[in-house]
């Protein structure tokens, strides 16, 4: 029968995306995508296929092709944006856009891991990430309307300031907050937030 057929074939699905992560392990970055577009072509309902979708898209955030990397992980979110691969997609964005020097987009994703998928094995490593590259920054507002913290943060970039908008959930409802700056020191923050000031903003340093 055709299901008999299918399963069959789901063998030679797993031997395709197993060669793939040798190829992948050996930075073979082309060789891995033919196995994996193999399995995509010609086994799309096997249980390798998602996988194989992801690893694509870890190739190229490996071969250092972020923004071919972000279109992948994109396609695959958007058409799945509550499946059992969701945070891990979130957490590759928000890295993809962290290399690529995307502040605001990093931090929207992370965030999104941290509150959408708190007890996942990525939120824990989005808080170590954190923890081990700390930074600060500084508050200039926050907000319960997406639409007024999107207006701020278009204000202080024609200010000439780097800025980005951090979504949380407070009792249920999101609520985003309009950050500048992610420095290193809190003497470059006090620096940041003195220039801040000048403008009439009120401010507070993060963390």
């Amino acid at each position: 029968t055709r299901a008999e057929s299918l399963a069959a074939s789901f063998p030679k699905a797993e031997y395709l995306y197993l060669s793939g992560l040798g190829y992948l392990r050996n930075s073979e970055y082309g060789n891995a995508r033919k196995q994996w577009n193999e399995i995509l072509r010609h086994y799309p309902r096997s249980p390798e296929r998602k996988k194989a979708e992801i690893r694509i898209g870890d190739s190229y955030f490996l071969e250092e092709k972020r923004e071919e990397a972000v279109k992948y992980y994109l396609s695959i979110y958007k058409n799945n944006r509550r499946g059992p691969w969701s945070p891990y997609l979130l957490y590759r964005l928000g890295q993809c856009y962290q290399k690529i020097g995307n502040d605001k987009e990093s931090g929207w994703y992370f965030d999104q891991v941290a509150n959408q998928y708190p007890n996942s094995p990525e939120a824990q490593w989005v808080k170590n990430q954190f923890k081990e590259s700390s930074f600060f920054a500084v508050q200039v507002g926050a907000f319960s309307s997406s639409k007024n913290a999107y207006r701020m943060e278009r204000l202080l970039r024609e200010k000439g300031f780097r800025c980005y908008v951090a979504e949380s959930q407070e009792n249920g409802n999101p609520f985003y907050r309009v950050r500048v700056g992610r420095v290193t020191t809190h003497e470059e923050a006090e620096r940041l937030e003195a220039q801040l000031r000048e403008y009439g903003f009120a401010t507070k340093i993060f963390p």
